[in-house]
């Protein structure tokens, strides 16, 4: 358990075999959050609740380039389910704004 400079973040980490990981931390303004990772130290899975009660689940795939977002995002819209490849969104349910006519 560590506490870091960032006011008063703190963070517990246990390492499995292949030094996979998972972090379980909070934040200074009361957010809780899950993160699993593979053992090259990237971020494949994460879990959280920020200070607002906004909730989210993200998974990622390196090799693919690949990742699904599901819930709110702290954008102001309604939660979500996002698929990205390669960085653009792939699919998603978010309604698109409307092209405002000349």
């Amino acid at each position: 358990m560590g506490v870091n400079d960032d006011d008063a973040y703190s963070s517990i980490c246990l390492f499995g075999p292949r030094d996979r990981a998972i972090e379980i931390s909070a934040d200074h303004e009361g957010g809780l959050h899950v993160s699993l990772r593979d053992g090259t130290g990237k971020i494949v899975a994460g879990l959280g609740i920020t200070s607002d009660d906004r909730v989210g689940i993200s998974l990622f795939d390196h090799r693919t380039g690949s990742r699904t977002e599901l819930g709110s995002d702290g954008t102001g819209q309604p939660p979500h389910v996002t698929i990205h490849h390669h960085g653009r969104a792939h699919w998603t349910t978010r309604k698109r704004g409307r092209k405002k006519a000349a």
